[in-house]
């Protein structure tokens, strides 16, 4: 038996935020193997668009709590029946309707010939791409009140300067500029490395063999 219906968008947790940024890395690496072009990429491509999706579903459903507010359980292995019912539910207790619920489903047919049938996809694996892209934006405006572009590693850490650091890194990333980005993400390595070590007693000893391991490798 359902609550009372609610309100969306919900702001994302901490916890819904760290699934979510894996379900990201999933599709960039699903987006890669899709620019190689070739068979094999194909493959991979689509593997990587179905796991995205269905991630983004799990997180949806544990993020609104629907096995408590509808009593259904969501332990379920088929994509396209995941999807069905969490559509269903968020229609009953949000009205709120999921995008893309068709093409989904043809999505993981398509999965399952790459998984059991070895088929290699060309013609529908730009559109999944882009279906699955969208679909992406679209929950994470709906559901959580965020934008795809928006959703970084730095909105999940708390600690300053390592956040600060993190996000000059993200924003020289967009703008190409690889050297400083990997300079930004060093001081953040650096200054969560001593952070976690300065409480210890051996802490200036650990950073000296730290300091010279690493000028030995350099030199």
């Amino acid at each position: 038996m359902s609550e009372s219906n609610f309100s969306l968008p919900i702001p994302a947790t901490e916890e819904s935020l760290r699934l979510l940024l894996r379900a990201k890395l999933m599709l960039s690496h699903a987006m890669e193997h899709a620019s190689q072009k070739t068979e094999f990429d194909n493959m991979i491509a689509i593997l990587g668009l179905d796991n995205t999706i269905e991630s983004i579903l799990r997180c949806v459903a544990t993020h609104l709590d629907l096995e408590t507010k509808t009593g259904k359980s969501f332990d379920i292995i088929d994509l396209a029946s995941l999807v069905a019912e969490i559509n269903k539910s968020l229609v009953e207790l949000t009205s709120t309707r999921l995008s893309y619920v068709g093409d989904i489903k043809l999505l993981r047919q398509t999965r399952n010939l790459v998984q059991h049938g070895a088929v290699a996809p060309n013609a529908d694996l730009d559109r999944f791409t882009t279906i699955t892209q969208r679909f992406f934006n679209k929950v994470l405006q709906s559901i959580f009140g965020l934008e795809l572009d928006t959703l970084r590693v730095s909105a999940v850490i708390k600690e300053y300067p390592i956040q600060e650091f993190l996000q000059k890194a993200e924003n020289f990333i967009d703008q190409k500029n690889w050297l400083l980005s990997i300079v930004a993400s060093r001081d953040a390595f650096e200054n969560e490395y001593f952070r976690r070590i300065k409480s210890l007693d051996l802490g200036i000893r650990m950073t000296q063999i730290f300091v010279i391991r690493f000028q030995q490798i350099l030199f």
